[in-house]
């Protein structure tokens, strides 16, 4: 397989880890859409390998980055996708619905089969000799049965304390980050400029996003760094809302995600390497200028 050349700004990549759309690509987070293209087949690493070796400058160290071409990716190394259990629990939420629906039926059939023989019960307490409620023989007396009334001490209820409950707030020591998060498919702004975080769902397409966001197609592929042909669900994209001629001063951006749980701008700039002044602007950071794990960032990228 021909080698692929490594890219000047993601050097600190493995250079065998391309996207599964283009391996002279590949996303620069944890992604299900990566595969390592050292073994025999094309496989997407876990997520935990990709943080650990595929996306870090220790690369080399990595158990399958040494592996003869024609070996096979380790199992025990290899992206699991989540089980869809949605059908699962469909038939399970049916099968139990049956089943109530069958028990309900089972228990209502006894009191029906009681009321139903409810009037024969009455004809035959009517035809019996025996009265239904015996009446007290002639001889004897009724006499109202009193019952001795003593008095009681009344007692005064006792005052029932009131207990103020006071809520201090306490501050939570949770860190968090100084510049405004952006969030996916949340409009943000960067000077004039309007951005937007969009991840690729099943069925759209980028001029049917260019027609929703009042942009053009020119515009999209002018601001993103990389756009998979053709689109890949689940693949994210920076969208300009309202800008549908391209602007000259405008990079081109990647969308990333902070893997780590804590990263300075200039640990950030030197890491993907970019320039920190462009990156502060693009972030709308303040000092001291920090990011947290699972923070949305567009990072500007020179062609």
């Amino acid at each position: 397989m021909e080698e692929k050349p490594a890219l000047p700004y993601i050097t600190t990549y493995c250079p065998k880890l391309g996207s599964q759309a283009d391996v002279f690509s590949l996303y620069a987070y944890p992604s299900a859409l990566n595969s390592c293209f050292q073994c025999r087949k094309p496989v997407t690493p876990n997520f935990t390998h990709q943080e650990t070796f595929c996306l870090a400058v220790d690369h080399s160290i990595c158990p399958v980055y040494g592996l003869p071409a024609n070996k096979g990716f380790p199992a025990r190394l290899r992206y699991k996708p989540p089980v869809d259990l949605g059908p699962i629990w469909q038939a399970a939420f049916t099968a139990a619905l049956i089943l109530a629906l069958a028990g309900l039926v089972w228990l209502g059939w006894k009191p029906l089969a009681r009321f139903v023989q409810a009037p024969e019960l009455t004809r035959q307490a009517a035809s019996s000799a025996l009265p239904l409620f015996p009446l007290p023989a002639p001889s004897q007396t009724l006499l109202p049965s009193t019952t001795p009334v003593f008095p009681t001490a009344t007692q005064r209820p006792s005052p029932t304390p009131t207990i103020t409950i006071t809520v201090t707030a306490i501050a939570s020591a949770t860190a968090t980050s100084t510049q405004v998060m952006h969030v996916l498919d949340i409009p943000f702004s960067v000077g004039p400029t309007r951005f937007l975080l969009h991840r690729m769902l099943a069925g759209e397409s980028l001029d049917g996003l260019a027609l929703k966001y009042a942009s053009s197609l020119e515009v999209l592929r002018k601001v993103n760094m990389y756009i998979p042909s053709p689109m890949i669900i689940g693949h994210v994209i920076v969208i300009t809302p309202g800008l549908k001629v391209v602007d000259p001063a405008l990079p081109a951006f990647e969308p990333y995600v902070i893997p780590d749980v804590v990263i300075t701008l200039e640990s950030l700039a030197s890491r993907l390497k970019v320039d920190p002044v462009l990156l502060k602007y693009y972030t709308v950071c303040t000092d001291p200028c920090r990011f947290f794990a699972g923070e949305w960032l567009i990072i500007p990228r020179l062609r």
